[in-house]
């Protein structure tokens, strides 16, 4: 109820404001069933499984509101409120992905930097942009991310693609759970200059609770980048994110390398993405595939995954996956997509998951053959 209320109110001063700025409320509902199959005993990251996607499969739930305002003198202020839900329940999701909470030093236990499933956990900022590029403050998606997703075959879906190698390795970090939904962040933007722009943020989100103590100058960042290039059909962006734990060691390091090229109707993508976490461990994964428009709104995409622990020959995965969309309009599509991931034997949730947008995602176990499929409605305003 106190919930409901909070976002009443929210809406009531945006268009209280509707005058002063340009207002737009938007929002995404992903709606579908889908299933996983394995030839193990339903073990390793998740094992079989079947069941309505509430968290969607080609796109995350989510709803939010966005403005500006133009200030004179080429100054525009702008703002995004975004949240995230579930179709399942119609409950606020947990959109964060585990984000604000921190682990104290003293106690070793977890407590809350803020509350999981906040009202805008995806999206709770201000910017203001010009001439000079754009400078935004507060929660807002990690720079780094945007690399991968941009140059991802399949757009970094919420399932069977490259997001379910970030998530478990970048998205949920350490001490500070961050990663894909940045919190206390500000970050600039360039201009963008013959199709070349860049982006990087800095995040140290603020404690609600005294018992997070902060033992180093760098305890809990995080450092997130991106370079792209885009232009005469052709894609380039390079992803890099450096965090910190409670104690200001080494929780994760990112690189990312990623292109495309547009030929007619086809458009093939490629990436690299290395994942060097605090505890040692070097995490690489490559994908290539190609996305093809064949007209009347009909669309095929489809891509090759292949992951592995660079230290354990084993703890590794292969994935293909294969997908169609049929947009009756811009705004609302049928899809379906296929996939089938086969794992070592010490695979593991860093290597071995094939949807990473349902809690801790699920995937065939290690030693096993996985076969994934799903079918959804997909609707935006």
């Amino acid at each position: 109820m106190r919930k409901t209320q909070m976002a009443l109110a929210a809406v009531a001063l945006v268009a209280s404001s509707a005058a002063l700025a340009d207002i737009k409320f938007y929002g995404t509902i992903d709606a579908g069933y889908y299933s996983i199959n394995s030839t193990d005993a339903k073990g390793g990251t998740g094992g079989a499984q079947a069941g309505f996607s509430g968290a969607g499969q080609t796109s995350p739930n989510l709803w939010g509101i966005k403005g500006s305002e133009d200030l004179g003198g080429g100054l525009t202020a702008s703002f995004n409120l975004e949240g995230q839900f579930s179709t399942s329940t119609g409950q606020s999701d947990n959109s964060d992905n585990g984000q604000g909470q921190a682990t104290a030093p003293a106690t070793g236990s977890d407590v809350a930097l803020a509350p999981n499933g906040q009202m805008f956990g995806r999206a709770a900022n201000v910017g203001l942009s010009g001439d000079f590029g754009k400078l935004t403050l507060g929660q807002q998606i990690d720079p780094a991310f945007l690399a991968l997703a941009l140059t991802d075959p399949r757009g970094a879906k919420m399932a069977f693609s490259g997001l379910f190698a970030w998530f478990p390795n970048a998205g949920v970090i350490g001490g500070l759970k961050q990663g894909i939904f940045d919190s206390g962040m500000i970050s600039y933007t360039s201009p963008e200059v013959n199709g070349l722009s860049a982006q990087v943020g800095m995040s140290r989100p603020a404690t609600y609770n005294a018992q997070s103590v902060n033992t180093s100058s760098k305890s809990n960042t995080l450092t997130s980048a991106h370079v792209k290039y885009i232009a005469n059909d052709i894609t380039l962006a390079f992803g890099y994110l450096d965090a910190k734990d409670e104690d200001g060691a080494k929780a994760v390091k990112v690189n990312h390398f990623g292109a495309g090229y547009q030929i007619g109707s086809l458009v093939p993508k490629a990436y690299y993405t290395n994942y060097k976490t605090g505890a040692g461990a070097s995490i690489t994964q490559y994908a290539i595939g190609a996305k093809y428009d064949l007209g009347d709104g009909i669309s095929l995409d489809g891509g090759y995954y292949n992951t592995k622990n660079d230290a354990a020959a084993d703890n590794k995965s292969n994935m293909f996956v294969i997908g169609a969309e049929k947009a009756f309009s811009k705004q609302t599509a049928l899809y379906a997509h296929w996939a089938q991931m086969r794992t070592g034997a010490d695979a593991d949730a860093t290597t071995g998951l094939m949807i990473a947008g349902n809690g801790s995602g699920s995937g065939p176990g290690g030693g096993a053959t996985g076969t994934g499929w799903g079918l959804g409605v997909r609707h935006s305003w």
